[in-house]
This record gives structure tokens, sequence and C-alpha cells, in this order.
């Protein structure tokens, strides 16, 4: 969807008269969204994989259906931002679901959705396209909130596994325990009750012995409330200190490619490269990603160690950026793009594969996987903007 903006971003200069540096900061509010999963996590805890998904993926399919009712850049950036919301729920609740039926493969697994991406930027953005031409920026922002309605679709089809037992089963049991405790404080209480009155029931005493009965519940709220040092050793960085360790790898990761992408077109035509030339390098480091994305499956189907392939695209990519300044020709510039798109798509998958190899309890996956999402969104914000100021 994001790439999708781009599309829209001219109509959207020219409808709220505003200009390209305002209205692509309020397009990106989309992807920066993804600061907000670490409550996704939390919402995972009093929702179901299923109900969250359906939940965000109606959210995020409404506000960009709402999008055209926006009557200025601060309404529109609302509803984008709720957009973004919605889709964080929706990716995060697949992730999770994906983690528990995929224990031992999710890396695997994960990295088969991620061709869905890839699809995504080469076919919704002419859809957009073709829909902004046909019925207007109302019209391509309708049929794309229909798009995203998918999400809908896709979520009714997450369930946990047969092992593991659902939020609902989960909230029986705890409200049985709960039940089972209450009415054995409540025998309790009238017990003390009756031997401290003789056995008599006036009034008083009932007045008395509910007021016990609801100081008893308040203090064993209290004290079923985790301490200070509890809280700091369920965090996620105590828990599984090598997240620590890979954060910055998820950062510069997600950086390098955002900006990349983002700048890849600019950087050719401000190298002398014709418009529609530039383009082109798009498309063909697209492709080459697609390709490479493959081989990255292919890799791991065959057991290969997902660590030293990202170590390798990682140095092959670095190798490719500091060649890239030696020639300003189309040709060079396309194989370098070609090289680019081959290595860089491939780390698209590193906020799964890390989140799945550095902790050591798989009951902490989706901690690490909402602390990562926030990671990356933090890198995507600091990459663009950075890289939009030297550019």
């Amino acid at each position: 969807m994001a790439k999708s903006f781009g599309v829209l971003i001219p109509e959207m200069v020219d409808r709220y008269d505003s200009d390209y540096k305002t209205i692509g900061f309020i397009c990106s509010l989309h992807s920066l969204m993804f600061m907000t999963a670490p409550i996704a996590n939390v919402l995972l805890k009093v929702m179901t994989p299923r109900n969250l998904g359906m939940f965000g993926g109606l959210l995020a399919a409404i506000s960009m259906m709402c999008a055209p009712l926006a009557n200025s850049v601060f309404e529109l950036g609302i509803l984008i931002s709720l957009t973004g919301f919605g889709i964080v729920m929706a990716v995060f609740s697949t992730l999770v679901t994906l983690a528990r039926f995929f224990p031992k493969s999710f890396i695997f697994s994960n990295s088969l959705t991620q061709f869905g991406v890839v699809c995504g930027v080469f076919t919704v953005p002419i859809i957009v396209e073709r829909s902004l031409e046909a019925y207007g920026y109302d019209g391509a922002c309708l049929i794309l909130g229909g798009i995203t309605l998918h999400a809908v679709v896709s979520a009714m089809i997450l369930r946990p596994p047969k092992d593991l037992p659902s939020r609902t089963e989960e909230n029986t049991q705890l409200m049985d325990t709960h039940s089972s405790r209450d009415s054995h404080s409540t025998i309790e209480n009238e017990k003390h009750q009756g031997c401290s009155n003789g056995g008599t029931e006036s009034d008083k005493d009932g007045f008395s012995r509910s007021n016990t009965e609801y100081m008893q519940v308040v203090v064993d709220f209290f004290h079923s409330l985790p301490s200070v040092g509890e809280l700091f050793k369920s965090f996620i960085l105590v828990e599984e200190p090598l997240c620590t360790l890979v954060m910055p790898a998820v950062f510069f990761a997600k950086y390098v490619f955002y900006a990349w992408i983002l700048f890849l077109v600019p950087h050719a035509e401000g190298l002398g490269i014709e418009p529609s030339r530039a383009v082109l390098l798009s498309s063909i480091a697209g492709i080459a990603g697609t390709f490479g994305s493959i081989v990255f499956v292919v890799l791991l189907h065959f057991n290969y160690d997902p660590t030293i392939i990202i170590i390798f695209c990682c140095l092959m990519s670095a190798i490719s950026f500091f060649l890239d300044t030696l020639s300003s020709n189309f040709i060079f510039l396309a194989i370098m793009a070609c090289f680019q798109g081959l290595f860089l798509f491939v780390l698209q998958s590193i906020t799964s594969v890390m989140a799945k190899l550095a902790v050591r309890d798989a009951d902490n996956i989706p901690s690490a996987l909402s602390l990562f999402l926030f990671i990356e969104a933090v890198g995507i914000g600091v990459g663009d903007t950075v890289s939009g100021t030297y550019t």
C-alpha cells in the first residue's frame, strides 16, 4: 500500500493545496505506524489473532475509504495513521499465528508470505494508477480500501493450533479459577462472621460481612499485581538479552532498504539519467528482488543457515553501494540496481528471522516481533529523513 501512495501524492498536493514535503510526510505515517506494534502485542493478550486481524483490516479499509472525506492535511494524516495502525494489527496477528503453527520452520513459512509483498509492489500501484485515471481520486481511494479489505478475509482463516488452547478457553478457565477462589473466600468470611456474632443474622452483620468481602477483593487484587522487579524481569530485553545485540541489524537493514527504494530514481535523475529510464531502474531492481526472494526460500528449504545468508546479502549490498559511485552510465547503474535488488529484498525478512533466532523461549516471539517492528519503523523514518536531507 505504501507504494500506492506514490501514485496519489500529486493528486493530494493539488487537492489540499499543499507541498510534496508535507504530503510525503503524511504518507510516510503509514509505515511509521509500525511503531505501534507493542500496542498490538498488548491487544493480543485480550483478543485472539483472528479477531485482532479482522479488526485491524476493517479499520485500515474504512480509514482508506474515508480519506477523500478529509477536509485538511491534518485530517488526512489521522486517517492514514489509522490505516497504518490497522495494517500493523493485521500483519502482527498473522506473524504470531505463523510462529505458533510453524515453531520450527517459522523463518521459511514467513519468507513464503513475503511474496505477497513483492506482488503488491508491482500490481497494486498499477491498479491504483488506472483507477485514478478512470474514477478520479475518490474512486481510487475506494478501490484501494476494497483491496485492503482482503486483510479481513485473510484474518478470518487464522486459528490457533489444535494443541494450543484458544483465548476463550483460557478466559473460561481463568473465570472458573476466580469463581472458585471467590466462593472459598465467601465461605471463610461467613464462618468468621458466624463465629464472631454467635450465628446471628442482623442487617448490621450483613453489611459488615459485605464490607469485609469487598475489602478482601481489593487486597487480593493488589496482591496479584506484579512487583517492579517482576515487571523488569519480564521485559523482553531482560528475558532475551540477545535481542539487544540484533536490534542494530534490524534498524540499519530497514534504514538502507527504504532509503534505497525511495531515492533510487531521484539518485539516477541527479546523475543525468532521463526520468523514463530512471524509473526503469526501479523495475529492474524489483524483478531482481523477486528472483532473490525465490532463491532465499529455496535455500531455506534445503536447511541453509539464514544467518549466513543474511550476512552474505549485507556484504554484497555494501559492496554494490561502494561500486555505485564509480560511474554514472545507465548500463552500469542498471547492473548495480539489479545486484542491490537481488540482495536487499532478502533483507526484508530480517525482522522475522531475528525474532526467531534471538529468543530462547518460543512464548517470547510475539514480544520480540513487536519490539523489532518498532525498531523497523524507527529505521524507516530515520532512513527516509536523513537520505532526503542529503539527496
